[in-house]
């Protein structure tokens, strides 16, 4: 993004307060009949001409937001990294690794707790996962996510599961662990996505209270703007779902195959661009994997400096509005 291009964005900036549409609570569905197709039905010869078609009703749109305030990392795997993360400006981390919400609550980050909860999941882990928890200190546990992209991880757990589970843990949330909302993934809306599968990954929409999805152009060497067009799809996704949520963008910091590099730091600037100026209210990254970032010389301290830049201007347009 060019300092000319990010200058006129700042100007558009300007003081104000953004609406926030709270959840409602909605009923299971059966999903028998509501199970996505293989393929997508309306593939055209023409991939450019698909994402022109899915994307032409967000071109020139006017989106209003307040500037994302939240920073998250996935996946430290030390006290050392915690601390790391911290000083980099980073506000919050998503744990797999349990053991480590403590060290994380006491530098002052909060913590989403990971989980990976199929149908085929036993009643005593989700209680294990609930004491997990409790654990956490008052205030600092803002998320738990109780699966990571179900379409894919789990493809034989339909959905209506998630708004089953839901439906049970958002009372004990509600009485226990006040200020925690429940959160779950998926990868997508995808341009090539025909009204079913709107349809159907909808229902995830009426399965959380944040939504976490993960713009990845760079896998298939996309347009970076898919960032921008893929928020927008998700609302649509809400307007489906009736429910306005949160969302968490997850920008890729991992290797990309076949090649194995690292996106560039230039090509993350102007995702998490899109992903603050557009409605996310966090930005994430996956994943804090120094193995992976030192073997590209240069990526960690410039990752360092892009983080110091987003941090920055959260701070400085504060409660402002875009």
């Amino acid at each position: 993004m060019s300092l000319r291009l990010r200058d006129a964005l700042i100007v558009a900036i300007c003081c104000g307060v953004s609406p926030y549409v709270s959840s409602r609570p909605v009923l299971a569905q059966d999903l028998s009949e509501n199970s996505p197709p293989d393929t997508a039905a309306h593939q055209l010869s023409d991939a450019a001409e698909l994402r022109r078609r899915s994307n032409e009703e967000y071109v020139g749109k006017k989106v209003t937001t307040t500037v994302t305030q939240r920073f998250e990392m996935y996946d430290p795997h030390s006290k050392q990294a915690l601390a790391d993360l911290k000083a980099m400006g980073f506000t919050q981390v998503i744990l797999d690794w349990p053991d480590l919400h403590k060290a994380a609550t006491d530098i002052g980050l909060h913590v989403v707790l990971a989980n990976w909860w199929t149908q085929d999941t036993k009643p005593e882990e989700i209680e294990t996962g609930l004491k997990r928890a409790r654990e956490v200190a008052p205030q600092s546990l803002i998320g738990f996510s109780v699966m990571d992209e179900p379409g894919r991880n789990a493809p034989d757990t339909p959905f209506g599961f998630y708004i089953d589970l839901y439906e049970q843990l958002k009372p004990k949330f509600a009485e226990e662990l006040k200020g925690t909302r429940l959160e779950i993934s998926h990868w997508g809306p995808m341009a090539s996505w025909d009204p079913r599968y709107y349809d159907y990954f909808s229902l995830l929409y009426e399965a959380a209270d944040v939504m976490r999805i993960m713009p990845y152009p760079d896998l298939h060497e996309a347009p970076l703007d898919d960032v921008f067009f893929m928020i927008q799809r998700s609302r649509r996704m809400m307007q489906i779902a009736e429910r306005e949520l949160p969302l968490v963008v997850i920008l890729q910091a991992w290797q990309l195959p076949p090649d194995g590099k690292l996106p560039e730091i230039d090509e993350l600037r102007v995702m998490a661009w899109q992903a603050m100026l557009s409605g996310a209210e966090t930005v994430s990254f996956f994943e804090y994997n120094l193995d992976v970032w030192n073997k590209t010389p240069g990526f960690h301290e410039q990752f360092r400096q892009l983080v110091a830049e987003l941090t920055g201007l959260s701070r400085r347009f504060r409660s402002c509005s875009v």
